[in-house]
């Protein structure tokens, strides 16, 4: 059997991930693709929820709470959702929420792809990981990278990455980069 490959592509907003992602796909042109948030059907719901910027915060509550309800959702992927739907209720889409949402992605991903992938000698590739997390809610939304790093520990079982590729431009380039966005 090949050795099993977990590939990260990680970088600030503007960097040229997506970009570069298709060029380390080219790559491995077997590998199983993976999207932080998403990568499942049922990541990709929580994925909406996070991303999308119309939903009131009921209906994002009503999104997750049909999730549920969902018998493919894994026991920890519904817990963190649980929690999400808790917090939602009392802040809105506050960055705890979506602390617990993003790590309720990566649970449902490393469970149903990553882990059953690795295992059968497959290689993973992914566009975005814990370290996200690490800085946007740990760093930027100010809730400490112990609190972060506990949440998504769990989420990810030890299936650590056995290369991760950080695109490192300087900021002003990643803000033209953005503003050049719709």
């Amino acid at each position: 059997m090949k050795k099993a490959q977990y590939g990260i592509l990680n970088g600030m907003d503007g960097a040229g991930k997506g970009v570069q992602f298709e060029k380390l796909l080219a790559l491995y042109p077997t590998s199983i693709r993976l999207r932080e948030p998403g990568g499942t059907p049922e990541a990709e719901v929580i994925r909406s929820v996070l991303l999308d910027v119309e939903p009131s915060v009921r209906h994002r509550i009503d999104v997750l709470l049909a999730l549920l309800g969902n018998p493919v959702i894994t026991p920890l992927t519904s817990r963190y959702v649980e929690d999400a739907i808790e917090e939602m209720e009392k802040n809105g889409l506050s960055g705890i929420a979506e602390s617990y949402l993003y790590a309720a992605s990566r649970a449902q991903s490393n469970e149903t792809v990553v882990q059953p992938a690795l295992a059968n000698g497959q290689t993973v590739l992914a566009e975005r990981s814990v370290a996200c997390s690490m800085a946007y809610q740990g760093h930027a939304r100010g809730l400490g990278m112990d609190f972060v790093w506990e949440l998504n520990s769990r989420a990810i079982q030890n299936a650590m990455p056995t290369f991760e590729i950080f695109l490192d431009v300087p900021p002003e380039v990643a803000q033209k980069r953005l503003r050049g966005r719709t």
